[in-house]
């Protein structure tokens, strides 16, 4: 009972960030409904894009200089929009279906085709986005930088769930699974990120180099990224055993209220 109450919550609370947030769009492209009881935010942020100059006129392997800018990506379970931050407003400029996405990383500029090694000199932590039909049913290829690698990968995640891991990153087995608990309490800033309140537990599955964590909050099953530095390793086998068998008898206890309310 309690889950689907904090399920309803967090639907209501999704609709109502989507409201909001429509009050400050401003669509320079043709606008299309942005509310609707199925849609939510996935991921949002801003990106530096690297724009090449004289681009649509050379292959970008070819060009040679190029600019930044940043743009903002609000990533929605069905669709992506990129906007303009103009004070505390979005012009959105661009938008295209989640599934005519494709991004991938870009790690040595010299075996890619994206863009020209000169051109993205000194640049870090840089992906390549395809929109395969955006809002004019054109292809639009986009090179970007993100703040950190753990970003990068969250964005990559976000967009096209199933994208393979990089050497960066450590991933674990379910069997396998390190287990921490916050020692400071961590308020979510992004969609993807786990709230935490101090002694909760979760089993981390995957692991960035530069400090953040990607889990399951054991007393609800929730998964998102957190910052390592709110929390500690459960050294302990023997309470990690506990942790272990609070899980399983949390998730028998959801599996047989289901059951009932199938049955009803």
């Amino acid at each position: 009972v309690a889950k689907r109450c904090d399920e309803a919550a967090k639907k209501m609370q999704q609709t109502e960030q989507i409201c909001m947030l429509k009050s400050n769009l401003e669509f320079k492209v043709k606008e299309f409904p942005i509310i609707s009881a199925s849609r939510f935010l996935v991921k949002q942020g801003e990106l530096t894009q690297i724009k090449v100059e004289g681009a649509g006129r050379k292959p970008l392997s070819k060009l040679l200089g190029s600019h930044k800018e940043h743009v903002y990506l609000f990533l929605f379970n069905d669709i992506l929009l990129v906007a303009k931050k103009k004070g505390t407003n979005f012009q959105v400029r661009d938008y295209c279906q989640r599934n005519a996405l494709h991004v991938e990383t870009i790690d040595n500029t010299d075996k890619t085709h994206h863009i020209a090694p000169s051109a993205a000199a000194g640049i870090p932590n840089i992906l390549f986005l395809a929109m395969l039909a955006n809002h004019d049913n054109k292809q639009v290829e986009m090179v970007l930088s993100c703040k950190s690698e753990s970003e990068r990968t969250r964005w990559i995640d976000a967009i096209m769930p199933t994208h393979a891991s990089t050497e960066a990153e450590r991933i674990y087995d379910f069997w396998d699974y390190p287990q921490f608990h916050c020692v400071r309490k961590y308020i979510a800033l992004q969609p993807d990120e786990l709230n935490l309140e101090e002694s909760d537990v979760i089993n981390v599955t995957r692991k960035m180099a530069d400090g953040w964590y990607e889990g399951e909050r054991i007393r609800d099953g929730e998964k998102g990224w957190f910052p390592a530095s709110h929390t500690e390793e459960i050294n302990n086998s023997h309470v990690r055993a506990r942790n272990l068998r609070l899980r399983y008898r949390l998730m028998r206890a959801s599996e047989e209220y289901s059951l009932m309310e199938l049955h009803k």
